[in-house]
């Protein structure tokens, strides 16, 4: 059962990461290049929509894997404290929370005014920025929990 839970975690992470990197690289730059706003609206708008439900699905399965395999790797959580492994863990459980809280963020903040302000037609530079900056350290945070969990594996 550990070794199914490792397989989850993984592809979880995967799903994560890289759909963080296809959005960045392939589909907002894609979207941003479609002349029609309203074209463009329609796209951003399917394409948050379905992230959404892939990331937040990745996320679930992500903290539920995450937890289990911490309960059996370290039994006495007071371990995370006296550095070593419990403090890589402890790093891991703190980007963690970072990526959730950004995360809420943009889902339910940023995300949803900056597609408002777009069927308005107000100004979006300002939202459009921060949801950018909210998604980029959201990625680096991803990013560096992958190297986080190489640490871990002694690599």
């Amino acid at each position: 059962m550990t070794t199914a839970f490792a397989w989850l975690h993984l592809i979880a992470a995967a799903v994560w990461v890289g759909s963080q990197v296809f959005v960045a690289v392939v589909a907002i730059p894609a979207v941003r290049s479609l002349p029609d706003p309203q074209a463009r609206l329609t796209a951003l708008r399917v394409l948050t929509r379905r992230f959404g439900y892939v990331g937040w699905v990745a996320l679930a399965v992500l903290g539920a894997t995450g937890l289990h395999r911490l309960t059996r790797a370290m039994p006495d959580l007071s371990l995370l404290l006296e550095g070593g492994y419990g403090g890589v863990l402890l790093t891991k459980l703190g980007l963690g929370a970072a990526i959730l809280l950004l995360t809420v963020i943009h889902t339910l903040v940023l995300g949803p005014r900056l597609l408002q302000a777009m069927e308005a037609g107000a100004p979006t530079r300002t939202l459009a920025r921060a949801s950018m900056v909210v998604s980029v350290a959201n990625l680096w945070l991803s990013l560096w929990m992958l190297w986080v969990v190489a640490s871990l594996r002694g690599g």
